[in-house]
């Protein structure tokens, strides 16, 4: 027993690590009870101060239902008669709108073929352009308009005035 003491002692680093695991626990104990203080403190409710702003409610007046008057049979047919009429007339409307809507589907059908066509012109047109720009003049044009243009992003990536200035 003598020797394990001898040995704690006689390294200073062993005594160190000791007494910080103590102080540590004894830290997160105090750390604890901190946590449980403030947790039990209930927080005081607020009570309005001063008189209530509530008025009594008045009751309100009771609404006589006025009888209604009786509809005989004939006037309930009748009734009936005239919605049926109507949903009639709605669908033969609806049908109507339908044939018509027919008709300007064709004639967007055909718009669409016409431009399709004039795509077609437009693309054999761009082919002639390409294969009369592959001359000498055509390709001086072409360098030309890549140094006005500069170089793509990808290669020249935006900077900022602020890095410019910094990189100069």
């Amino acid at each position: 027993m003598e020797g394990f003491l001898e040995a704690i002692f006689s390294n200073f680093f062993i005594i160190l690590i000791i007494i910080s695991g103590i102080i540590g626990f004894f830290r997160n104990n105090s750390g604890e009870e901190q946590k449980k203080k403030q947790t039990m403190h209930p927080k005081p409710t607020q009570t309005p101060s001063g008189p209530s702003s509530r008025q009594p409610r008045r009751p309100e007046p009771m609404k006589k239902e006025e009888p209604k008057p009786s509809i005989s049979i004939e006037n309930q047919q009748q009734d009936q008669m005239e919605r049926l009429a109507g949903r009639f007339n709605m669908t033969t409307k609806q049908s109507m709108d339908a044939i018509s809507q027919n008709r300007i589907g064709n004639e967007d059908t055909l718009l669409e073929s016409k431009s399709k066509n004039n795509l077609s012109k437009e693309k054999a047109e761009l082919k002639k352009e390409i294969g009369s720009n592959l001359t000498g003049k055509g390709l001086v044009q072409g360098i030309i308009m890549s140094e006005v243009l500069g170089a793509p992003r990808g290669r020249k990536p935006y900077r900022s005035v602020i890095r410019e200035r910094q990189i100069k």
